[in-house]
C-alpha cells in the first residue's frame, strides 16, 4: 500500500492555483456596443479611434438591441428616436469576465463624453462581446446607473467630433493609469448625472478640489478659485472665475455642515460646471500626467507672468479662441511636435509656444480687434528674444496694406461642420494640421517676389471685331485669367498700348487660340495672324491683332475698347487649355510663399 504523499498533493495544489491565476489575468478581447442616447449627427460613421468607432444604425439593428431591456415601448420609441452607437473594443482579465468588468466599459465611454462636450447624452446601456478575429459572440446585456439630465437629443458638428478625437486618446490612457485622474474624472461625471443640486455642487467641487488642491491644510475654496482663474486663462477673466468658484464652495460648505444657502437656487451651477469641463480638458492637452503638485507650481509661476486684468473679449470669441488653441497644441502634439500652452517669457506670454528645436516660435490667436501698431509693439518684443510670432487672426487688420517679412499674419477661419482652416491671402486655404506642419517646418517662408510657373491654366474669351477697313467680320480673343505662381500668388503682367506687351501676344497664347480654332473648324472662326505691324497711328510698329482677310492693323486702342465694350457681358465662347511659358513672369509682391512643391517664388 502506498503512503500519501501530503507534500506532492500540496505542490500539485499549489501548481493548479498558479495556472488557474494566470489564465484568470488572461487578457480577453472584447467589445461593448453602447448606445448614444440623445445623439445625431450629420455623418454617419466617425472613428474617433480604432478601438472607439461612431456609426449610425439601421433600424432592425436598434430594435434588437432595445429588445433586451424587455420593455415595449423602448423597442417602439427609443428604437426609433436613438440612432447611433459606438462600439468600444478594449481587454479584460478572463478571470473578471463574469463580473462587473464588462460594464466599466460603459462606464469608460461615459464619463468620458460628459468631459469631452457640454452636450448631455444618456450613455448607460450596452451589448456585451466576445472579440475572435472578424466574429463577434453575444455575451450579455448591461445596464449602469448612469441616467443623465438629458431632455432632447442634440446634434454633433464635426469640429465636434474632432475635437472629441483628439481627446479621447490623452483621457484614456490618464484614466486608466493616472489614480488621481480618474477620481476628478468620475466626480465631474457624477456632478453631471445627479438630479439633487445639493449633490451637483457637491461632486463639482470635489472634481476641482483632487485636480486643484494637494495641500492637506489651509482654506480650500480660496486655493480652488484662484488656481481654477489661472488656469482658465487668459480665455475667461480672472475675477469672473474666482468670484464665481469662491460662491460654489462656500455653497458646498454650507450643504456638506447641514446648512441650507438660500442663493443655491440662483447659482449659475452650469457655469461652474463649464469651468470645471475645461479646465479638465486644458489639463489633459497641456498637463497631463502632472501631479496635483507639479500643476500648481506651474500655475503659480505662470501667474507672475501676467497680470490678473485681462484683456475683455466676448462669449463667442472665448469658446472660439480657446477651440482654437487646444486645436493647435493637440495637432502638434500629434505632429509629434512639442506645444506648450499658455508659455510666458519677458514682457510676453503665447497662446501655444513651440520650441521648434532652438528655433521657437509663439503662435497668437486674435480674434478681437488689435490695431496694426500694438500687433506690431507686441511682435517686437518676440523678436527682440530671437522668436518667431506667427499671428492668427480672424479680421483684417486695420492699415496692413501688405505682408510683411516680420509679421507672419494668416487668417483662422472656423468653419461649421469643417476642420479649423487658415486662409493665406487671396492665394490658398488650408486646413490647420497642414498649416502647422509647413510653418514649423519652414515650408511656408516670405518672399519679395512672385514668379510664374511654368504650366498656366489659361482661360480665353473671343469675341468679334469688323474690320474697320474692308468690314469682314474678324474674331479676337482676350485672356480672361491671370497667370500664377506655384505658390498660388497672381500674378498679371503688366501691359503698355503699342509696346506689344499684351498677354494675347505671348507666342504660348497664340499657338492655345489657333489650336482651338484648327480644332473647332464648325464654328468657322476668322482669326488673323498676330504680328509685327505697322500703325500711322503712332508712327511705329508693334505686335497686334489684324484683320484676317486685308491685313489691316487693329490698333491697341480699338482693341481696349472693343475689349472694354464686351469683358463684363455673357461670355458666348470661351475656351481653356494649358500652357507652357517660355519666359517666367516676375512681379515686386510681398507674400508669405507656401507652394505645394516646394518650389519657392526666388528659386530660379
Amino acid at each position: 500500500m502506498e503512503m500519501f504523499d501530503e507534500k506532492a498533493l500540496i505542490a500539485q495544489m499549489e501548481q493548479s492555483r498558479k495556472e488557474f491565476e494566470k489564465r484568470s489575468k488572461e487578457l480577453i478581447p472584447v467589445r461593448m456596443k453602447i448606445m448614444l442616447e440623445g445623439f445625431t449627427s450629420e455623418t454617419s460613421r466617425f472613428e474617433i479611434a480604432p478601438d472607439l468607432i461612431l456609426r449610425k444604425a439601421e433600424l432592425d439593428e436598434r430594435q434588437a438591441f432595445w429588445s433586451r431591456t424587455n420593455n415595449p415601448k423602448d423597442i417602439e420609441y427609443k428604437a426609433d428616436e436613438n440612432e447611433f452607437f459606438v462600439d468600444f473594443d478594449f481587454s479584460i482579465p478572463r478571470g473578471e469576465i463574469h463580473g462587473l468588468a464588462p460594464a466599466n466599459g460603459i462606464n469608460l465611454v461615459s464619463v468620458f463624453f460628459s468631459l469631452a462636450s457640454s452636450k448631455i447624452l444618456n450613455i448607460s446601456r450596452g451589448n456585451f462581446y466576445f472579440v475572435a478575429g472578424d466574429e463577434l459572440q453575444s455575451a450579455g446585456f448591461y445596464t449602469t446607473p448612469n441616467e443623465y439630465r438629458f431632455t432632447e437629443k442634440t446634434q454633433f458638428r464635426i469640429d465636434e467630433l474632432n475635437f472629441i478625437k483628439e481627446l479621447w486618446p490623452h483621457f484614456k490612457s490618464q484614466f486608466e493609469a493616472n489614480f488621481s485622474f480618474a477620481l476628478v474624472a468620475r466626480r465631474y461625471f457624477y456632478s453631471q448625472l445627479r438630479l439633487s443640486l445639493d449633490d451637483r455642487f457637491i461632486d463639482l467641487m470635489i472634481s476641482l478640489e483632487a485636480l486643484l488642491v494637494p495641500e492637506k491644510s489651509g482654506t480650500k475654496g480660496d486655493k480652488i478659485a484662484e488656481r481654477l482663474a489661472l488656469i482658465l486663462s487668459p480665455e475667461y477673466d480672472r475675477e469672473e472665475v474666482e468670484s464665481l468658484a469662491h460662491d460654489a464652495y462656500r455653497i458646498r460648505n454650507k450643504i456638506i455642515h447641514g446648512g441650507n444657502d438660500s442663493y443655491a437656487e440662483a447659482f449659475d451651477i452650469d457655469l461652474m460646471s463649464k469651468y470645471c469641463r475645461i479646465a479638465i480638458q486644458k489639463y489633459l492637452i497641456n498637463y497631463r500626467g502632472l501631479s496635483s503638485n507639479k500643476l500648481v507650481k506651474i500655475l503659480q509661476a505662470a501667474s507672475k507672468l501676467k497680470p490678473n486684468s485681462l484683456a475683455q473679449t466676448n462669449n463667442k470669441d472665448v469658446r472660439k479662441h480657446d477651440r482654437i488653441q487646444m486645436a493647435i497644441v493637440s495637432t502638434c502634439n500629434d505632429l509629434g511636435i512639442k506645444a506648450i500652452q499658455e508659455y510666458g517669457g519677458h514682457e510676453w506670454r503665447a497662446d501655444v509656444y513651440v520650441p521648434n528645436n532652438g528655433k521657437p516660435i509663439a503662435f497668437e490667436i486674435q480674434l478681437s480687434l488689435q490695431s496694426l501698431k500694438r500687433t506690431l509693439e507686441r511682435q517686437a518684443k518676440y523678436i527682440r528674444d530671437g522668436i518667431i510670432g506667427c499671428w492668427l487672426f480672424e479680421s483684417p487688420v486695420s492699415k496692413l496694406n501688405e505682408e510683411r517679412p516680420d509679421l507672419p499674419l494668416f487668417y483662422v477661419e472656423d468653419i461649421v461642420d469643417s476642420d479649423l482652416q487658415v486662409n493665406l491671402g487671396d492665394r490658398r486655404k488650408v486646413d490647420l494640421r497642414t498649416f502647422l506642419q509647413n510653418f514649423i517646418s519652414n515650408n511656408i517662408q516670405f518672399k519679395s517676389i512672385a514668379k510664374t510657373k511654368r504650366k498656366q491654366l489659361v482661360s480665353l474669351v473671343f469675341y468679334k471685331m469688323e474690320c474697320w477697313k474692308c468690314k469682314e467680320m474678324n474674331h479676337l480673343f482676350y485672356v480672361d485669367t491671370p497667370f500664377y505662381a506655384a505658390c498660388n500668388a497672381k500674378i498679371q503682367p503688366s501691359e503698355a498700348l503699342w509696346e506689344s506687351s499684351s498677354m494675347e501676344y505671348r507666342p504660348e497664347i497664340i499657338a492655345l487660340a489657333n489650336k482651338f480654332v484648327e480644332s473647332r473648324k464648325d464654328l468657322d472662326l476668322k482669326l488673323g495672324a498676330i504680328k509685327n505691324r505697322y500703325s500711322k497711328t503712332v508712327e511705329d510698329s508693334y505686335t497686334s491683332f489684324g484683320c484676317y482677310k486685308c491685313d489691316s492693323i487693329f490698333g491697341d486702342w480699338y482693341v481696349m475698347e472693343a475689349k472694354i465694350d464686351i469683358i463684363y457681358e455673357p461670355k458666348e465662347l470661351t475656351y481653356q487649355g494649358e500652357i507652357e511659358l517660355e519666359e517666367s513672369v516676375e512681379l515686386p509682391i510681398q507674400h508669405w510663399c507656401f507652394p505645394d512643391d516646394n518650389h519657392f517664388c526666388d528659386k530660379a
